[in-house]
């Protein structure tokens, strides 16, 4: 574990930070705690949801069949 933590890398929360905007520090205000909280929910909505729900919805938003002519269908020949 001591290994990991030599990294530096940004996981975890700290107390006080030197940089003003730093996302790891410990919210001081409901208002602060609420964001966090809505955060941590719309990141774990979007982990469960799963790669096919989002390449589904990124499909339906980019429209992926716009970039070319229709494809005929078996029918028509």
């Amino acid at each position: 574990m001591q290994d990991a933590s030599g990294l530096a890398l940004p996981i975890g929360w700290v107390q006080r930070s030197d940089d003003r905007d730093d996302p790891r520090e410990v919210p001081h205000t409901v208002g602060g705690w609420f964001l966090k909280i809505a955060g941590l929910a719309i990141a774990c909505f979007a982990l469960t949801a799963g790669a096919p729900f989002w390449f589904e919805l990124l499909g339906r938003l980019v429209n992926m069949r716009a970039a070319g002519p229709k494809p005929r269908s078996a029918a028509s020949g």
